[in-house]
């Protein structure tokens, strides 16, 4: 060189002053300069590859004609139950999922054919190849990164129903799905930031480099506290409820109603609870079975209240892994039942009295109950306070002590085996839920000189007779002194549930129940020589099976007013039914009240008798063209009446009636097997006649408290798309408002 001329030397230029202008290139972007033809060649086979995964995403996000396909229609007049739907075979899909990952390859492919055609067209500037490199990678970085975080952006938002199964429903699978996006959306923001970091060599030199540089580290560092705020608060409202007791996760006062109940209790009473820390009630609701997780934390908050206010409560708290022993010996003390699959029963064991004779148990799914919150949410509300407090306000009063009696003397549903009454027809099913509830269940004992009730009675039960209860009998003397107490035991009427079924007499005709006329006097008119009689083949029950002409097809009336309208959920098969009626004249006092009818627009009638087959019934009445066979048989399509229940006025407008008697026309719901082949749930049995006592014996459901409500904060339904995009617009403005106000401020 000549002297004084400037040295180069590789990529670095010196100036005059001997300071450096410009940096040699690292080694990596050294050999990025020398070898960009074969870095192009590539770039070339990376987007054939992806041309190829593009292809074939491609094909299989596009949905297939058998995808497409309807189902099967049903006939609009098959009532029959639908059969279950063969179970799909497990194969690959084509899913829409594959179509937004397709076009990320397609794009990417595109950005890799471009950039190989740039590196063979665009030759680097001399001087400043590093700053041209540098760019280069910047640029192709930052694009991959871009596209790969909308990627993970798109499949989040195809993908958010899954996080409402995952948090709502319990079902971790789900997981999976947010997780595989968040991780997309977090790649592709990491490889931006990591290309970006390429601008540090020039932001001093470059302000386009230093704005984009400044910009994007602000938007990416709020997309990582959203992210983390995310993940902390969805694992906080997955694991914290179930290990934490705050004042807002636990039950923390109870209603003044029940402060008042505490405070007036005068015996022992105990409760223990029989539930693990992290029990999780599974309550199923509209959207499916959703998973309450702070029930121990709401029951151990209730019976620390109720030992706050009664020096007579004590709660006493049993791990069912770490006692063992102790639970099960008190459910043998107590004769409390084991769940399916011998599983110890979870909830609240409930002791009342000196000795502990009174005693109930509450399981965990009672002390949870849904609610509607608006028209489309459901929640899910703890209703302990509100069980607790009732069973206790029973099993304190002298009510617990009470005897529900079975009249056993003319041919009803035996309650033991071998016992009294009809031979193989038997109701120990029921009897036996009743006695499970701890409510004393006897035969009723009568002395054939001075016929009485016991004084003990809650209700007498008259469960099926299949003879006729002469006037001149003990159980009719019994019964008539029973329900028309004379003055000195008004205070306590008697209680009558009584299931009157249709049954022969020895000339083969219908007889009467003789209870008519003490019936009568209630307002209650019992059909004494007829029994119902449908037109064959109207009721369909699947498999090509319909309900027997014999059994009454029968379901609740919509206009119920009284408790037992829930009850009744379902329609009820009742075989040889006798129509139960609300008399024409009223009683005075007495108020009838219609609860069980047959199927409106149904065809039914009644028969004198067992001779004539449905179907000559039938043809008579076809070929009767005066209609005088019809009009004698009394056929009709309206409603027959077939349970009246009675309540009496209490004189008082401020008090309730009060229930005295409830009549059914069958026997069908007691009956351990009933007869002609008729199926009905166990659990719906029980509950009819449970039901029934309870109503009658005015042992309400409910003191009235109000429920207390879940504080979890449960999300609703999967938001609509107008949402999704809303909350992004929101997002990405505030986020990139950030971003644009760094890059303003450290523009300089």
């Amino acid at each position: 060189t000549e002297r004084g001329g400037p040295i180069r030397h590789g990529y670095g230029r010196f100036g005059d002053d001997g300071m450096t202008t410009e940096t040699a290139p690292a080694s990596g972007l050294a050999v990025l300069v020398q070898f960009r033809r074969q870095l192009a060649i590539g770039l070339v086979a990376i987007g054939v590859l992806l041309t190829a995964v593009t292809i074939w995403w491609g094909v299989w996000g596009w949905p297939t004609k058998e995808e497409a396909a309807k189902p099967a229609e049903v006939k609009a007049d098959d009532e029959s139950p639908l059969p279950e739907p063969p179970k799909p075979e497990v194969k690959r899909a084509h899913s829409v999922d594959y179509l937004p990952a397709a076009v990320w390859a397609g794009l990417l492919a595109v950005l890799c054919f471009a950039s190989a055609v740039w590196l063979l067209t665009q030759p680097l500037p001399p001087g400043a190849e590093a700053s041209a490199v540098r760019t280069e990678i910047l640029t192709f970085g930052s694009v991959v990164g871009f596209l790969t975080a909308v990627l993970g952006l798109l499949l989040g938002i195809r993908w958010h129903e899954s996080l409402f199964r995952w948090v709502n429903e319990g079902k971790t699978a789900e997981a999976r799905w947010i997780l595989i996006a968040a991780c997309v959306f977090t790649a592709g923001l990491i490889i931006m930031f990591g290309s970006l970091q390429l601008a540090r060599a020039e932001e001093r030199a470059n302000v386009t480099l230093r704005r984009m540089l400044y910009g994007f580290n602000a938007v990416f560092l709020g997309l990582l506290l959203l992210l983390v705020l995310l993940v902390v608060n969805v694992m906080s409202f997955l694991r914290v409820p179930g290990t934490l007791v705050t004042t807002e996760s636990a039950f923390t006062g109870l209603t003044d109603p029940s402060k008042t109940f505490l405070r007036s209790l005068d015996q022992p009473v105990h409760v223990y609870l029989m539930l693990p820390e992290k029990h999780e009630e599974p309550v199923r609701t509209m959207r499916g079975v959703l998973t309450y997780r702070q029930l121990y934390n709401d029951c151990r908050g209730l019976l620390s209240q109720c030992e706050e206010y009664s020096p007579h409560f004590k709660a006493t708290y049993l791990s069912p892994g770490l006692d063992t022993n102790r639970i099960a010996a008190l459910l043998e003390q107590y004769k409390i039942k084991l769940e399916e699959g011998g599983k110890e029963p979870t909830g609240m064991l409930v002791t009342a009295g000196e000795g502990a004779e009174a005693a109930t148990f509450i399981s965990s799914a009672d002390l949870v109950e849904t609610a509607m919150i608006g028209r489309n949410n459901e929640t899910i509300i703890f209703q302990g306070e509100n069980k607790l407090l009732t069973e206790l306000a029973y099993l304190t009063d002298r009510r617990s002590k009470e005897v529900v009696y079975f009249t056993q003397d003319h041919g009803e549903l035996a309650i033991e085996f071998g016992g009294p009454g009809g031979g193989s027809r038997t109701a120990q099913g029921v009897v036996r839920a009743l006695r499970d509830k701890k409510v004393r269940v006897e035969a009723l004992q009568l002395d054939p000189k001075e016929p009485k009730v016991p004084a003990d009675a809650a209700v007498v039960v008259v469960a099926g007779p299949q003879q006729t209860i002469a006037a001149d009998s003990p159980t009719y003397k019994a019964l008539r002194a029973y329900l028309r107490p004379d003055d000195r035991t008004k205070d306590r009427p008697g209680k009558l549930v009584a299931f009157l079924p249709a049954f022969p007499g020895p000339d083969g005709r219908v007889a009467p129940t003789g209870l008519e006329s003490l019936l009568g006097e209630f307002g209650v008119q019992v059909t004494p020589d007829r029994r119902l009689v449908a037109v064959p083949r109207q009721h369909p029950v699947g498999g090509g099976r319909y309900v027997p002409p014999d059994t009454a097809y029968c379901a609740a009336y919509g206009n119920l007013r009284l408790k037992l309208a829930e009850t009744f959920p379902l329609p009820l098969l009742m075989r040889n039914a006798r129509p139960i009626r609300p008399s024409p004249t009223p009683a005075t006092g007495f108020q009838t009240h219609q609860v069980l009818g047959t199927r409106f627009r149904s065809g039914y009638w009644l028969e004198p008798d067992w001779k004539t087959r449905p179907e000559t019934a039938i043809e008579q009445m076809r070929d009767d063209k005066e209609g005088t066979v019809a009009a004698e048989k009394q056929l009709t399509n309206q409603s027959v009446p077939v349970a009246v229940a009675v309540t009496e006025s209490s004189g008082d407008p401020k008090k309730p009636d009060r229930p005295r008697v409830l009549v059914f026309g069958s026997d069908t719901p007691l009956q351990d097997r009933p007869e002609g082949g008729l199926a009905i749930p166990d659990e719906y049995q029980q509950q009819i006649l449970s039901d029934s006592v309870d109503w009658a014996r005015e042992r309400e459901a409910s003191l009235g408290i109000p429920p207390r409500k879940t504080s979890t904060y449960t999300i609703g339904t999967a938001p609509g798309w107008a949402s999704l995009l809303t909350l992004l617009a929101v997002m990405t403005i505030g986020i990139g408002g950030l971003g644009v106000g760094v890059w303003l401020s450290r523009r300089r």
